[in-house]
């Protein structure tokens, strides 16, 4: 068995976010192999991901930009499980750059369900075209981070930006 110091423990930690005691597991499972750890860790992170997956996003916050012009305005809701994410400096900036980004993309549609036909099959054609290494990635899966009625909801005219990670 490898004897595993704090130091190994911490820089892993730093390296990925994970929890101490998470670390230190995976580095004893690991037999004190940081790529192995960082595998365990993944792996574990995705476990408790998809455990997640089916709990509601009931707090959050509703962040907005308005252009020095005023004739460019956003507004994005950002769910999360508890107010103390919502209120965390972390989650604020992520919000603030979630409404620049929106603002910068323009986007033409707030969801799958507001894209008409005629734009689907004008964007099938020129993909088609395309040599299939050109292909871009497409995600159609829907929102994880809150029900699909908040992500369609007309009262809120809010973009969903958990499409970052």
């Amino acid at each position: 068995m490898v004897e595993i110091d704090a130091k190994t423990v911490m820089a892993l930690r730093k390296k990925t976010g994970a929890p101490m005691m998470d670390c230190k597991a995976a580095l004893t499972e690991s037999g004190g192999n940081e790529e192995k750890a960082i595998e365990i860790l993944r792996k574990k992170g995705l476990q408790a991901a998809d455990a997640r997956g089916g709990r509601d996003a009931t707090e959050g916050q509703v962040f907005s930009y308005v252009h020095h012009n005023g004739k460019v305005g956003v507004l994005v809701e950002i769910g999360c499980e508890t107010d103390f994410v919502a209120r965390n400096e972390e989650f604020q900036e992520f919000g603030r750059t979630a409404c620049l980004h929106v603002a910068a993309m323009r986007p033409a549609y707030l969801s799958q369900e507001d894209v008409d036909a005629a734009a689907i099959e004008k964007e099938r054609k020129f993909l088609s075209s395309r040599p299939p290494s050109r292909w871009p990635a497409v995600r159609t899966k829907s929102c994880r981070r809150r029900s699909t009625a908040a992500c369609r909801s007309s009262s809120r005219r809010s973009a969903c930006s958990s499409r970052s990670g």
